[in-house]
């Protein structure tokens, strides 16, 4: 810890002057000690050599754009200035640019030689729409060490079929909440209580693609027992049925950040072109 020693100081006859390094050497003390605490946080996921952004709060996905937070990158602990993207649709990509402002109330500062001069730095991180790497980094790099929920509409895009075409699915017909608070990820996958989707196929699975979800750089299959992925969906051929989402099918692992949704009694969703809604499931994946 750094400190300014005042033990020479004897009111009023001697002063102890304050001089652009004193005021230096507080400003550096500060950000160490945020900085000690902000890697601490991060764990042993954080990379001494820097260049990797750490999302420690906020910033996340709501539907239309991203939500103000802080961002810790290269030593430095950042306010985030959020951005509205109806539908959260970018033309680009989002972008994350650090941007020196001046305090709004505090400048100009009238120095002793009567010139006055702006020099309380405001100093944030902007998200923007723009082309990848032509800011300080890509949102997508960065890494959420406490996300808060999430919510991850899947698209058809998102879902493979082991056999069979997809009927009636709309985007967030199947949405996907996540909560990433290391050493685990937090998820509740839930569907739509008002629309229903089906395969038309007598025998089919249903692989969900998740490797492409905000802040997921880190390996999440390990570990995972499919009781705790438990949940139910109704069928309007075969009432009520336990699901959960394995990371094998058969024995067989899977793509990196894929699942697969299948019942407990069958082993795969859709059998004889069920139609699904309501579907439910909640738990825990550890991450490594």
């Amino acid at each position: 810890m750094d400190k300014i020693y005042t033990g020479y100081v004897l009111d009023p006859t001697i002063a102890q002057p304050f001089t652009s390094n004193s005021l230096e050497f507080l400003q550096e003390a500060t950000a160490d000690m945020i900085g000690a605490l902000a890697q601490s946080t991060v764990g042993i996921f954080y990379s001494p050599g820097g260049g990797i952004p750490y999302i420690m709060s906020g910033c996340a996905n709501n539907g239309n754009g991203y939500d103000d937070g802080v961002i810790f990158y290269n030593g430095a602990l950042y306010l985030v200035n959020g951005i509205y993207k109806p539908g959260s649709i970018f033309t680009h990509v989002p972008v994350c640019t650090i941007t020196t402002a001046n305090s709004g109330f505090a400048d100009p500062l009238t120095f002793t030689d009567g010139i006055p001069r702006n020099v309380h730095n405001v100093i944030q991180i902007f998200i923007t729409d723009a082309v990848s790497g032509s800011g300080d980094f890509d949102f997508g790099d960065a890494y959420y060490i406490d996300s808060g929920w999430i919510k991850y509409p899947i698209t058809s895009a998102n879902l493979i079929l082991s056999a069979g075409t997809l009927n009636n699915y709309h985007t967030g017909d199947l949405t996907f909440h996540y909560h990433i608070h290391y050493p685990y990820m937090e998820f509740m996958l839930v569907g739509s209580p008002t629309h229903s989707f089906a395969i038309d196929t007598t025998d089919g699975s249903i692989e969900i693609d998740l490797s492409g979800i905000p802040g997921n750089h880190f390996n999440l299959l390990p570990g995972i027992q499919p009781v705790s992925f438990l949940g139910s969906c109704r069928s309007s051929a075969g009432g009520t049925q336990l699901i959960t989402l394995a990371c094998s099918e058969a024995g067989v692992p899977i793509p990196f950040g894929h699942f697969v949704f299948q019942t407990i009694s069958a082993g795969y969703l859709f059998t004889h072109g069920l139609t699904f809604s309501g579907v439910s499931v909640i738990g825990t994946m550890p991450i490594v």
